[in-house]
């Protein structure tokens, strides 16, 4: 008997869940919503609580560096390379496989870019000049573009961090010149 019951909560538990995440699905897919600041399952919570512990900017810029090219595919050996030599030149990382390696946790293949940023944005406005931010968005704009053209969907991201990044909505004029292609 008792082992009945316990079966019945267990099924009563995993149906309310489904129901749960199912709720959240149709209401993202309605037009115009907007992902919520909550996170939608208990998976993305454990690992949204990091992000916002980063307190190193160059880290928390090698994170969106591999997250930009992890978006939409597995990252290349082209992309790795350049991320590579930004960590070297630039942001003067002396270490840079283990910061590579430190920072590769925090992200996660087919989560969009957005997801990741919004939990760095406020380290970044807080630490980084405005000419700082635009050569992460330039940096950016270069690892997206290292494989080849960068995607609609990673133009897209970049434009919209630098937007927050720079506290106002980007003007028409003030697309990265990289990601500028004629045709």
């Amino acid at each position: 008997m008792v082992i009945m019951f316990g079966f019945l909560v267990l099924s009563i538990g995993l149906v309310y869940g489904t129901l749960r995440v199912r709720a959240w699905r149709r209401r993202l897919a309605l037009p115009g919503s907007k992902l919520p600041r909550v996170a939608s399952e208990p998976a993305d919570n454990i690992f949204h609580a990091p992000l916002k512990r980063v307190d190193d900017v160059r880290l928390a810029a090698v994170i969106l560096m591999i997250q930009i090219v992890r978006t939409g595919r597995p990252i290349m050996t082209s992309e790795k390379t350049r991320i590579l030599d930004f960590m070297v030149e630039p942001l003067g990382i002396g270490d840079v496989s283990t910061v590579f390696a430190r920072a590769w946790p925090y992200t996660q293949a087919q989560m969009p870019f957005a997801r990741i940023a919004e939990d760095l944005v406020p380290l970044l406005c807080r630490r980084l000049t405005d000419d700082e931010r635009l050569d992460l968005i330039d940096m950016l704009a270069h690892v997206a573009e290292a494989h080849g053209p960068a995607s609609p969907e990673q133009s897209a991201a970049i434009l919209r961090l630098k937007g927050r990044l720079i506290s106002g909505v980007p003007q028409a004029g003030s697309v990265p010149r990289s990601l500028l292609r004629a045709g």
